[in-house]
């Protein structure tokens, strides 16, 4: 492991020690939780306005990314690297975040399609050797 990456590591670790003893041991999950929920709401609401093909595209990406997410890990476990238990919780999470159904799951979709879009660039830059 690179000397910058076990360093960012670190960094990350103490802001969020810091971010935790600012916010309150006891009430700091609870915000967090609180700040996750306001975020999904303002995305959905965002798509919302953009209106009904949006959602319909979204869907569609979502898959996709998904795809090829789940073809660039059998690719890449092929190749002798280690992608299976990103490709189980990735997969899981997937299922779990597109399993409600109807037009007012749209922030659902949208996580879906970032996780699986971020997966995938991922799974990407292994097999690019980056």
């Amino acid at each position: 492991m690179r000397s910058r990456t076990v360093t960012i590591v670190w960094v990350v670790g103490l802001v969020l020690a810091a971010l935790i003893y600012a916010l309150g041991p006891d009430d700091a999950l609870a915000t967090l939780f609180a700040l996750a929920d306001q975020a999904g709401a303002a995305l959905q609401q965002a798509v919302a306005e953009l209106g009904g093909r949006t959602f319909d595209v979204l869907r569609a990406l979502a898959v996709g990314c998904f795809a090829v997410f789940f073809a660039l890990c059998v690719i890449a476990t092929g190749r002798g690297q280690a992608t299976l238990w990103l490709m189980l919780w990735v997969s899981l999470l997937f299922l779990l975040l597109v399993w409600h159904q109807g037009r007012e799951a749209t922030g659902h979709w949208t996580l879906a399609f970032l996780l699986s879009a971020a997966a995938a660039l991922n799974v990407t830059r292994r097999l690019e050797g980056r």
